[in-house]
């Protein structure tokens, strides 16, 4: 051990003095600076808490505006991948939305199959006509593969992409079997 000349005489007493911070005191810092300011609040007021050499105040009047900035700072962040995510939303829902234009709509019912009698697994389409809010009103049939068949109106959604039949008469197996109105 080294020995430290000391400037009182040997009668005296004297009291010791380090200049350090508690493993506790800098639990109690971190856990503070976590719950004020997240992650990067607990490192930030764990470090604030060694460099003042566990002196509370001076943390306090430091860590505070800390505090604030680093919540800004979140904040920042969470708005800009907010704001990336709900551009990339509402992209996505312009590029699913299907065309209201009544011309393209008619080419694509003209594509699907406009015959007097559908082959099984095909769709027959006699009129479409504008309805409100992305709606079209059909009319005409439905024929599955197993034989069965549905004609009347149908109401297509062009937003959720659904088919809901409206006044129809169902057939199965070339047997009229119900009719909705």
């Amino acid at each position: 051990m080294s020995e430290v000349n000391s400037p009182l005489e040997d009668d005296q007493s004297a009291t010791l003095v380090r200049g350090s911070v508690t493993g506790f005191e800098q639990g109690i810092a971190a856990v503070a600076g976590l719950f004020t300011a997240g992650p990067l609040g607990a490192l930030a007021s764990w470090a604030v808490i060694r460099g003042v050499q566990g002196k509370w105040t001076p943390w306090f009047i430091v860590g505070i505006p800390s505090a604030i900035a680093i919540n800004a700072f979140y904040f920042g962040i969470f708005m800009l991948f907010g704001s990336a995510y709900f551009k990339m939303q509402e992209s996505s829902l312009k590029s699913a939305t299907p065309s209201t234009n009544p011309q393209v709509i008619e080419q694509a019912a003209k594509n699907v199959a406009i015959t007097e009698s559908p082959q099984p697994g095909q769709v027959s389409i006699i009129s479409i006509t504008d309805n409100t809010n992305g709606i079209k009103i059909a009319r005409g049939e439905l024929r599955y593969n197993n034989g069965n068949l549905i004609k009347g109106t149908f109401l297509v959604n062009c937003l959720n992409r659904t088919l809901e039949p409206r006044d129809f008469v169902f057939y199965l197996r070339g047997v009229k079997l119900s009719r909705a109105v």
